[in-house]
């Protein structure tokens, strides 16, 4: 489905489940920003830990969970229990701006590519 169908799915669910060892990265982005709650299990590499990452940032950890099982469970109890959802999408929203307005990512990377361009200018030796 495109985007815009996609989104407007996002309107009518009542719970993502993210998928498991590869995060949904923009597919969480997009949920988190429409205040769906999303349930994930951290996986072993960075590839499964983004989603549990906005989840932290935005003080919602509960929503990570430890194993396969209380994952289908975290999933059931956000589904099945509309206050608790409201509550999440709640907290959700008021918390975007501390994902999404940072000014720390956009520092590493300048930092970065200033360690870079100077190591380039050094004669192109790792930095």
């Amino acid at each position: 489905m495109g985007r815009a169908q996609f989104l407007d799915v996002m309107t009518v669910s009542d719970v993502m489940i993210d998928t498991l060892r590869w995060s949904g990265g923009n597919t969480a982005l997009d949920a988190l920003s429409s205040a769906l709650p999303i349930v994930t299990v951290e996986g072993r590499y960075m590839r499964g830990r983004q989603t549990a990452a906005m989840l932290r940032i935005r003080g919602i950890g509960g929503l990570i969970a430890a194993n396969a099982d209380q994952y289908l469970g975290l999933a059931q109890k956000v589904a099945s229990e509309p206050t608790y959802r409201r509550e999440l999408a709640l907290r959700i929203r008021t918390r975007l701006p501390d994902l999404v307005d940072r000014s720390e990512p956009i520092a590493a990377l300048a930092g970065a590519l200033e360690r870079v361009a100077t190591q380039q200018a050094r004669g192109g030796r790792d930095v």
